[in-house]
This record gives C-alpha cells, sequence and structure tokens, in this order.
C-alpha cells in the first residue's frame, strides 16, 4: 500500500523486496505469492539466482491505466499495490527495499502529473535500513502493523462465540 501521497494521485510505483529464508527456514520461498491489483501492468526483474518474482532481492515495476486517486480525508490518497502472501518457517524479517536497475537502486512513487519522487533520495543512505518498511516474524519482538505505526498488533482473548454475539449472524 502506498499512503499519505499527494492528492494529484499515483500512476505508478517501483520497489523491490528482500526478505531471510530458504527451504523450510525462515520465509520460503516456495510458499511466497503476490497478488495484484492494478487495472495496468505489472512489470518484475528477478532477484539473486535468476529465481522470478517475488523472490529475495528481486523488483517489480507496477502501471495503473488509471490515476490513482482515493483520498482517504485528510491523510492523502492510498493505494493498494498487492497483497503478498508469505509462510515462515521459522523468525525472519521482509524488507521494502529499492528496485535495483540498470541506473541503481530506486523506490519510486510516480504522481499522475509526470513527476517522480524517488524514496533512496529523501532518507540519508545510513538510515535506509531502520526508515523503511519492514515485517517481523515469530521472535521475542511483535509484527510491525503499519496501521498502528510503531510497536504490536493488540490482542485480547476472545472466543469464537464471542466474536459471533459481536458481529451478529
Amino acid at each position: 500500500m502506498v499512503g499519505h501521497a499527494d492528492s494529484v494521485g499515483i500512476d505508478a510505483v517501483s520497489f523491490g523486496i528482500n526478505y531471510q529464508g530458504g527451504p523450510r527456514t525462515g520465509i520460503d520461498p516456495q510458499w511466497v505469492s503476490w497478488t495484484g491489483c492494478t487495472d495496468g501492468s505489472e512489470y518484475f526483474a528477478s532477484g539473486e539466482f535468476d529465481d522470478p518474482w517475488p523472490s529475495r532481492t528481486s523488483g517489480a515495476t507496477i502501471v495503473w491505466a488509471t490515476c490513482q486517486d482515493q483520498l482517504i480525508d485528510a491523510e492523502g490518497v492510498h493505494v493498494v499495490v498487492a497483497a503478498l502472501s508469505v509462510y515462515a518457517y521459522s523468525e525472519a524479517t521482509l524488507w521494502v527495499t529499492g528496485h535495483d536497475t540498470w541506473a541503481g537502486p530506486v523506490l519510486e512513487v510516480h504522481p499522475c502529473d509526470g513527476t517522480d519522487t524517488d524514496l533512496l533520495d529523501q532518507v540519508p543512505f545510513a538510515e535506509q535500513g531502520t526508515r523503511y518498511p519492514k515485517v517481523q516474524i515469530g521472535g521475542v519482538d511483535k509484527a510491525y502493523n503499519p496501521c498502528l505505526g510503531t510497536g504490536g498488533v493488540p490482542v485480547r482473548a476472545t472466543t469464537w462465540g464471542r466474536i459471533k454475539r459481536h458481529y451478529g449472524p
């Protein structure tokens, strides 16, 4: 998801992913799948060992045929890029990274006005590893929830019966 974007809207994004894992350890690449949410085109670049998207260190450029300009009140434009499904056998981390291109890594948002914003240019190199989205799975740290900001996912004990009573039949 791209959030808090300018009200002009977004027509493309470029990014990469990286994660810890391998066969039956961490995030197993065999069980990583991608479901895009574009009405346009998706372009993928292979990662290490020429494995296809969404393998480790691979990248994507997503282009919409129509400008995505869904405003969420004063929070700006929000765009759902895709759903990424992973299966982790053990503790692991998944990062959004720059997409390695012939010109170097890019983590770009393309507004509908034709300009480009490379987020890698917005943050000093030394801080990039700590300032871009990541999801931690397992271990002692709670998973990061971008809807809540830093911290974990609030959980309270309940039963299926209580959930059904709360939301109705």
